[in-house]
């Protein structure tokens, strides 16, 4: 893999259980690792979600193979946020195809 196509520096968060003041059992997002990532933006659509419009973007983030990332993360880029859909092996452990949609309400 070609490290001057990874400009681009990405967070990925994953979910913490931890309390609050009062003792209840609460999920947050924290930092699990950051890396560099070459960005590919794929599809772009719209459509009305309990009549309420909602934009989608899709976008393939190409980074170095790592063993600990899932589907239960999310990734920041650009202070946005993108769901993992799919993680896809490149080569022999040379590298992941990330795919991460963003969804927002206009």
């Amino acid at each position: 893999m070609r490290s001057e196509k990874l400009d681009k520096r990405i967070t990925f968060e994953s979910f913490t259980d931890s309390k609050d003041s009062y003792g209840q059992d609460i999920r947050t997002w924290s930092t699990f690792a950051s890396c560099w990532a070459g960005i590919k933006l794929n599809i772009g659509k719209e459509a009305y979600i309990s009549s309420e419009k909602v934009k989608e973007r899709v976008v393939d983030f190409k980074i170095r193979w790592r063993e600990d990332l899932n589907n239960e993360m999310r990734i920041i880029y650009k202070s946005n946020y993108y769901d993992i859909q799919d993680i896809i092996e490149l080569g022999r452990e040379d590298g992941l195809i990330i795919r991460g949609q963003r969804l927002w309400q206009t």
